[in-house]
């Protein structure tokens, strides 16, 4: 009888996710632009595309943690009026 030799399984960690690197980098470069006058990032999207995954990753990146001390991250698809959001964000 042959022995079977069990596969190599490989579960990405926390923050390595597969298959946004693109995304991650590019959002993470807007994050570290020195020049940039928006302090604010939106993510938008149809149901189901990764933003939550995506946002979660780049939240947790050493760079990102690094270069700022405060950090927030709202979930707004419950909240449908743009005024309710603006007033979330004033508590921080």
């Amino acid at each position: 009888m042959m022995s079977m030799t069990p596969p190599h399984i490989y579960y990405p960690g926390q923050t390595e996710i597969v298959g946004f690197k693109v995304q991650s980098d590019k959002l993470i470069g807007w994050l570290e632009d020195e020049h940039a006058k928006s302090n604010v990032t939106v993510v938008v999207g149809m149901v189901g595309q990764g933003k939550t995954t995506l946002v979660k990753q780049i939240y947790d990146n050493e760079k990102v943690i690094e270069k700022f001390n405060c950090k927030v991250r709202i979930h707004i698809s419950s909240f449908n009026s743009p005024n309710i959001i603006i007033s979330k964000l004033h508590y921080f």
